[in-house]
């Protein structure tokens, strides 16, 4: 079993090669990632493309920020919401004071 972290990042080609040579080993390559981060730099998109063809599997719950408004906020930022993401860092105290 092959585990890529980040695999949003990995282009296209790079993941052909790890595919040929998971298959060719009898292995299994394992994807993890998120499509709405950061992308690869070179040609890419295999990650969201197999998560809208392929069952995946997905974190429901954020643990790393500790309060509510701060997840909610991020999950804002996460679908495009930035204007509801800045309000929400604004309104708790969360902005560089000196812009």
């Amino acid at each position: 079993m092959l585990v890529i972290d980040e695999a949003a990042m990995v282009g296209t080609k790079a993941l052909a090669r790890l595919f040929d040579a998971a298959d060719a080993g009898g292995s299994r390559l394992i994807l993890v990632g998120d499509p709405h981060q950061l992308q690869s730099i070179e040609a890419g998109g295999v990650l969201r493309g197999l998560e809208k063809r392929m069952p995946t599997i997905g974190l429901t719950e954020n643990r790393r920020q500790r309060h509510a408004w701060e997840r909610v906020a991020l999950a804002d930022l996460r679908a495009g919401e930035v204007g509801s993401f800045l309000t929400a860092y604004q309104a708790n105290g969360r902005h560089d004071r000196r812009a």
